[in-house]
């Protein structure tokens, strides 16, 4: 039995909302971010990485030379 990409791919509806399948495992993501979009990317972020357990990685910030 063979699936096509409709079956694959297409929103799967849940409780009256449609919801796109994911392309790959949280196992399998890395978000990277340099968090300057403020709450709605920690926001979207965090809850990725608690709820789902995608990885990530932050970029950017200020040198500095009294890191311990």
């Amino acid at each position: 039995m063979s699936i096509n990409w409709e079956q694959q791919y297409d929103p799967v509806k849940n409780k009256g909302m449609d919801f796109t399948n994911l392309l790959f495992a949280a196992e399998d993501m890395i978000m990277v971010t340099d968090i300057t979009c403020s709450s709605a990317c920690s926001i979207s972020t965090d809850l990725m990485r608690k709820c789902v357990g995608v990885k990530t990685v932050a970029l950017g910030g200020q040198p500095r030379k009294d890191i311990t």
